[in-house]
């Protein structure tokens, strides 16, 4: 039931709290991974809200709490960045418009990744062609293998 209550908006932990959990879920002292977040604006399963504190949470660990450092279109969707001092990209955050609860795709053309079925939604943008090119998994990737990488 709580997972339901939270899915709704409904009684999340603090920023603080969610910035503790992170902190103390590992003695790791290296850099922390960059981020990914993606959510469709029209999800009526997981609400808005739950994107929105996962990357306040990731600003205060990366230190880049504010607004975003840019925001750009990416595939004709709205991509909002945070960039750390040295200018490194450490947040991308994704609202994908007229999108409900799924992972956003694009199957078609040359470029097509996957096929349209329930949650894996054609919506003209792959999530995860762009997540695994903002890792560094791909020859288009911006950054190296050897850094720490997480989605949400």
């Amino acid at each position: 039931m709580q997972a339901m209550f939270r899915m709704k908006g409904y009684g999340s932990p603090s920023d603080r709290k969610l910035d503790a959990l992170v902190r103390g879920a590992s003695k790791f002292s290296g850099p922390w991974p960059t981020i990914s977040v993606w959510h469709g604006d029209s999800d009526t399963t997981v609400d808005n809200s739950n994107a929105s504190a996962i990357v306040r949470q990731w600003q205060k660990i990366h230190k880049v709490e504010g607004p975003p450092t840019r925001v750009e279109r990416v595939d004709g969707f709205p991509r909002e960045v945070w960039c750390d001092p040295d200018g490194r990209v450490v947040i991308e955050h994704y609202i994908i418009e007229d999108m409900g609860h799924g992972t956003p795709i694009s199957a078609e053309g040359d470029e097509g990744l996957g096929e349209e079925g329930k949650y894996m939604l054609e919506v003209g943008i792959s999530s995860t062609r762009h997540i695994a090119d903002f890792w560094g998994l791909t020859r288009s990737g911006a950054a190296p293998l050897s850094e720490p990488r997480t989605a949400a």
